[in-house]
């Protein structure tokens, strides 16, 4: 990206080392030594961003085929700890909801603090047919699934970078004993909560 505008394009091959459906994320191996220069800042505060805080969010609305890709768009976060068990069940599925404009395809996408970029979730769910009603995973799911499967090194930079025997050893999936019927890949493609539709913002 410059200025905007799409200068080229890397690709990679990848292997999945771990995957959290309950939680909507995966821990990825790139196979390529300098993938990428730069990484994210996550926030890793205790405190939570609260409702009215404003936030960037980076993602590829539409895919990359109407020329979605790396689209930054502005909105707030609306309101946090919103509950959906029927996505993550009934431990694991919280968000926060956020206005930020996004589209199918936008699904994975950072939302981050407008103040100094830092990284404090994901989008993955909206509402059918709504562009700026939208839920994310909040960062504190995400730092509790990287304890959980031993690589905190994902997010704090202070943490010693991992083995090739150290990854063998993450599940490949997690939380894959808890998941209930209604949080399995299948039944995500789409739930109905008081007559809305709730779908991922994925591309697929």
């Amino acid at each position: 990206m410059e200025n905007g505008r799409v200068v080229g394009e890397s690709r990679a091959d990848a292997k999945i080392i771990s995957v959290d459906s309950t939680r909507d994320l995966a821990l990825l191996r790139i196979r390529q030594s300098d993938f990428s220069k730069v990484g994210a800042k996550f926030y890793l505060d205790e405190s939570i961003s609260s409702a009215g805080t404003l936030i960037y969010h980076c993602g590829a609305p539409g895919g990359k085929e109407i020329g979605g890709t790396c689209s930054l768009t502005t909105g707030i976060v609306s309101r946090i700890g919103v509950r959906i068990p029927s996505f993550g069940g009934a431990e694991h599925g919280i968000f926060d909801q956020v206005d930020c404009a996004a589209l199918p395809g936008s699904s994975g996408g950072l939302v981050a603090l407008q103040k100094d970029g830092k990284y404090i979730g994901l989008i993955t769910l909206g509402l059918e047919g709504s562009d700026n009603f939208h839920w994310m995973v909040p960062m504190c799911s995400v730092k509790a699934w990287t304890k959980e499967i031993h690589a905190e090194w994902l997010i704090d930079p202070k943490i010693k970078s991992p083995t090739t025997e150290d990854l063998k050893k993450i599940p490949l999936e997690n939380n894959y004993n808890s998941r209930s019927k209604k949080s399995t890949p299948k039944d995500k493609e789409q739930t109905t909560i008081q007559n809305l539709k709730i779908v991922p913002q994925s591309n697929d």
